[in-house]
C-alpha cells in the first residue's frame, strides 16, 4: 500500500489510515475497557449550570493525586425518562448493553443534588439475601457522595478494589461521602512534605 507522503497514492487510502490511528487512541480512552459511566438527571431542579458545575468537577478535579479523564462521566443522551424516578428505579431500568456506558455504577444527579451539590452513585454490593446455594446476593444499593470524589469511587468500583459499602462507612452525619478521614479536611495543595 502506497504511503499518505506518495503522491501516487489515492485518497481512500489516505483516509483509510487515520482509521486506524483513531481506534488505538479509543483503546486507551480509561483504564479499565474504555467505557463510560453513565450520568442521569432524575429533577428539574438539577439547571444546566448545575449540571455544568458538576461536570466541571467531574472531569477537573484531582483526587487523591489521581488526574481525572474527562468524559469519563457522561449524561445518557434521551434520558429524559428517568426524571421522577428513584436512583434504584434508574438503576434497573440503566440500558445494560449500551455500547457506550459501563451496566454499572451509574450517577445521579437528583433534587437534594441542587441544594448541596451531592449526587448519588448506584452499584450492585453484597446484599443480605442469599441465592439457592446460600451466597449473598448482590444487590443494587446507594451512595451519596461529594462531585470531588466521585470520579475516584466510580473508577473503584469499575474494578473491583472497593465496594459501596467501604465508601458508606465513612458518610459524614448529613448521610454523605465527603472523603476518607484522613485526607477530606485537608486538600492536596495543603499536604506538607511529611505527609508524602
Amino acid at each position: 500500500m502506497a504511503s499518505s507522503n506518495d503522491p501516487n497514492s489515492t485518497s481512500a487510502e489516505i483516509a483509510d489510515e487515520p482509521k486506524v490511528e483513531n481506534k488505538s487512541t479509543e483503546t486507551q480512552e480509561t483504564p479499565e475497557d474504555g467505557e463510560k459511566i453513565a450520568l442521569y438527571i432524575s429533577s428539574d431542579a438539577v439547571t444546566p449550570e448545575i449540571q455544568a458545575e458538576i461536570q466541571h468537577i467531574f472531569d477537573t478535579y484531582p483526587c487523591l493525586g489521581i488526574t481525572p479523564d474527562p468524559g469519563y462521566i457522561k449524561q445518557v443522551p434521551a434520558s429524559d425518562w428517568a426524571k421522577g424516578l428513584k436512583p434504584l428505579e434508574i438503576y434497573d431500568e440503566h440500558g445494560r448493553d449500551h455500547p457506550v456506558f459501563r451496566p454499572s455504577p451509574i450517577v445521579i444527579l437528583d433534587e437534594r443534588t441542587a441544594k448541596d451539590k451531592s449526587v448519588v452513585i448506584v452499584d450492585e454490593d453484597w446484599g443480605e439475601e442469599e441465592d439457592e446455594d446460600g451466597n449473598q446476593k448482590l444487590v443494587p444499593k446507594s451512595l451519596r457522595c461529594v462531585p470531588e470524589w466521585v470520579q475516584m469511587v466510580v473508577v473503584n468500583l469499575s474494578i473491583g478494589n472497593q465496594n459501596l459499602w467501604e465508601f458508606a462507612q465513612h458518610n459524614q452525619a448529613d448521610g454523605v461521602f465527603h472523603g476518607f478521614p484522613e485526607t477530606e479536611s485537608k486538600p492536596e495543595s495543603e499536604t506538607s512534605p511529611a505527609d508524602t
